[in-house]
């Protein structure tokens, strides 16, 4: 059900200390010593049926494409055969707010129902997911909140000793969502949508009316209501959302009192931003009140 905003009633008369997964990949690669292969030839993401992602793949030994397991037929990527206290790990970066959906299995070490080695998925180096076992294939959806860039890491991990199982994980089917709308608009504000704007409003209705939550000043306003050869003309700013480029959409209402009853007003002539209801439909109206759509 769509919200209703009423705008207002008029009377017509981002060294030292810096974590490593933050730092540049070679300088990464000089600390830590590790292999690092990046997708040149779209083999990975290929395998991933993910074309409009470029993943990088390394740690002790890279995850590799292969046709033996998958998930719907194909190919997948499986992880490298690595020794204990090891660990084998594909990344890629994606933009902004979105939610990341993909497929993958695991044969590790466990005991009972514990997985002593394991598959991770981690957000920019904090683990969202993990599974490990006989862990046949399965689904997952993680959003990825906040703007800027994200790396979105999927690892197998062993402990220090003993093995199990095929001792890897499998990966498939990566898929990018990114977030739109008034959704990417809050993430890139790290706002929520009854957020309290600097003007007073809430977040939703800033984005909604094209207005700048940082300022104060920057409001929504009738500017003028005035009688045109008999007939009202309410004309309002801004005419235009910013965020999305359309035109800012109100309907006029009109009531005889205060209290009602309010009714929608034929529309009529006027520009962009204004509404020029003929008067002589509703005789009887005389206060006037402009309504917005919320999303």
């Amino acid at each position: 059900m769509k919200r209703l905003l009423v705008i207002g009633i008029v009377f017509a008369a981002w060294a030292a200390g810096v974590p490593a997964e933050a730092m540049p990949l070679g300088m990464r690669v000089a600390m830590w010593g590790v292999a690092v292969s990046r997708d040149r030839d779209g083999g990975l993401s290929g395998a991933l049926d993910a074309p409009g992602l470029e993943f990088t793949t390394g740690g002790d030994a890279g995850w590799t494409a292969q046709g033996e397991a998958a998930h719907g037929g194909g190919s997948a990527l499986k992880s490298g055969a690595i020794g204990d206290g090891q660990v084998s790990w594909v990344e890629t970066s994606v933009d902004g707010a979105g939610e990341v959906s993909f497929w993958w299995k695991a044969s590790s070490e466990h005991y009972r129902q514990y997985a002593i080695d394991y598959a991770m998925f981690s957000v920019d180096g904090q683990e969202r997911l993990r599974i490990g076992g006989e862990q046949d294939w399965t689904n997952a959806t993680v959003q990825v909140e906040g703007a800027g860039r994200h790396v979105l890491r999927w690892s197998y991990v062993k402990d220090d000793e003993m093995s199990g199982g095929s001792d890897c994980a499998w990966l498939d089917e990566v898929t990018w969502t990114p977030t739109s709308g008034l959704a990417a608009w809050l993430a890139e504000r790290n706002l929520t949508a009854d957020a309290r704007a600097a003007n007073g409003r809430t977040a939703a209705e800033c984005y909604a009316l094209g207005l700048d939550p940082a300022l104060a000043t920057n409001d929504f306003r009738i500017v003028s209501i005035e009688l045109v050869d008999g007939e009202p003309k309410v004309e309002w700013e801004p005419k235009v959302n910013r965020w999305t480029g359309a035109k800012i959409q109100a309907v006029l209402k009109g009531a005889p009192t205060l209290d009602g009853p309010w009714e929608d007003v034929p529309e009529g002539s006027g520009s962009p931003g204004q509404l020029a209801p003929p008067l002589t439909a509703r005789p009887t109206m005389r206060f006037f009140k402009v309504v917005v759509e919320l999303p």
